[in-house]
């Protein structure tokens, strides 16, 4: 006893680790929600749209309807398949359903349109009320994409946004009719992008500037 120290050393604490950096947690990709719903119900709203063009084609060739009522027909179809997507968006639990009619109805929207104009050459169908009538529908769509975070209702309101001076084009030049429009176009898809964070959609806005 008499060799022990008066005193013990003090007990030093070990060293704590150093922390370590935070992760960056990367979404992984559910690809079999993607092949297994989003596809199916992507190639099932383009089943519908042929089957709908076809079915006009159709009428058309064995004269069974009027011009003036296929069209009519076409529209119905086209504005009751939008609604139809937005009333199913509401409900939350088919959101790649909804996403399909949306873009759907844009689709058979823009192809009733220019089939107005271009193939029968309906009076009211002018010049520029189907120039309005297709930025309506280009608006409407860069709305519900924005709504619905549905980015294939942007791609086609934008696709269908640069077609529509090329396929309604009169053969006349008119640049500040042109670039007004192209630079409005540019603006709603600026505005979709940063809202969604989709900024993909800029670059393509720059290619049908282009374009």
């Amino acid at each position: 006893l008499a060799a022990l120290p008066a005193k013990l050393p003090p007990v030093l604490p070990l060293p704590r680790p150093a922390p370590e950096p935070p992760r960056k947690i990367v979404p992984a990709i559910n690809w079999e929600q993607f092949m297994g719903v989003k596809g199916f119900a992507y190639v099932g709203g383009l089943a519908l749209f042929l089957g709908i063009a076809f079915a006009i084609q159709y009428s058309f060739e064995h004269n069974l309807i009027s011009p003036a009522l296929r069209m009519a027909i076409g529209f119905i179809i086209g504005l009751g398949v939008l609604v139809g997507g937005v009333l199913l968006s509401r409900k939350g639990n088919y959101p790649a359903l909804s996403q399909t009619l949306c873009a759907t109805g844009v689709l058979i929207l823009y192809a009733v349109t220019f089939a107005c104009r271009s193939i029968y050459h309906f009076e009211f169908f002018g010049a520029i009320p189907t120039f309005l009538m297709m930025a309506l529908i280009t608006a409407t769509a860069f709305a519900l994409a924005v709504r619905l975070n549905a980015m294939v209702v942007a791609i086609l309101g934008m696709l269908g946004g640069f077609l529509t001076p090329v396929l309604l084009s009169t053969g006349v030049d008119n640049p500040p009719g042109l670039f007004g429009y192209i630079a409005i176009l540019d603006a709603g898809l600026i505005l979709v992008s940063l809202n969604r964070r989709w900024y993909f959609l800029t670059a393509l806005a720059a290619v049908g500037t282009s374009f």
